[in-house]
């Protein structure tokens, strides 16, 4: 199963779908992190490949195939036939796949670490929405559940509005499925200051609901390591600590 989805071309699959418009990649980008990607049938391993991709009322069939000389081609049942999101998302699932068959691997002693290491990708907003789940295809060695793919996009949702407040509150907790016996829309100190990524982010997210008594979703517990900033948050409750005791009486 894993040399059927190790591609020959990983580098000419890439650049495939980096040369899609700008538009087409983000709702496409949508489509497979909210796991539309419904089947993908090995034709010929490494080179060719069927998808079936769920939008609104319809499911659309997509062939993914690569040639030696044009590289990577796609055809789709929808009205666009060509560079539709459809595609792009087929595309990325099947990326996944790749990634994941390598980490298999590489787990099982079958491959050198070397072999999976994608090429440099372009520093976009696309290549940043797909972080948390790049992280967790590449820890378990398998594509998400489309359970943890709505998480992953409702907390970016989350995180996208929060960066232009610098604020996070209950209500926000509330949207991840995690109510607390207090509400209010007064903002949680969860953080020294406001999380540079969308991963940091869910740290202390988690930190605090550790905190509070919660369990956090089984399927994030791969990439939930808060001893990443234990050091920080220790050093900041020491310093608040600090000035609260210097506050004259």
């Amino acid at each position: 199963m894993d040399e059927a989805f190790q591609l020959q071309d990983q580098q000419a699959a890439q650049e495939f779908v980096r040369s899609f418009p700008a538009e087409v990649q983000r709702r496409g980008h949508d489509r497979f992190r909210e796991g539309r990607v419904q089947t993908m049938t090995v034709i010929n391993p490494g080179t060719a490949y069927n998808a079936v991709v769920e939008d609104s009322a319809w499911n659309n069939e997509v062939t993914l195939r690569y040639d030696p000389e044009d590289g990577w081609r796609a055809l789709c049942s929808c009205p666009s036939k060509t560079s539709c999101v459809h595609i792009f998302a087929a595309m990325s699932a099947l990326l996944a796949e790749h990634r994941a068959a390598i980490v298999r691997q590489i787990s099982a002693g079958q491959a050198t670490p070397a072999s999976a290491q994608p090429p440099p990708k372009a520093k976009t907003e696309a290549a940043e929405a797909e972080d948390l789940v790049e992280r967790l295809t590449t820890v378990t060695g398998s594509v998400p559940t489309k359970e943890a793919l709505r998480f992953i996009k409702r907390l970016r949702e989350i995180y996208l509005r929060c960066r232009q407040t610098r604020q996070f509150n209950y209500w926000d907790l509330h949207q991840l499925g995690f109510p607390l016996a207090i509400s209010s829309w007064e903002p949680l100190k969860l953080w020294p200051v406001f999380p540079a990524n969308e991963h940091d982010f869910w740290l202390y997210i988690a930190h605090f609901l550790d905190q509070e008594g919660f369990e956090i979703p089984e399927f994030m517990r791969p990439i939930t390591d808060v001893s990443q900033i234990a050091a920080r948050i220790a050093e900041w409750q020491c310093l608040h600590d600090r000035r609260r005791d210097e506050r004259p009486l």
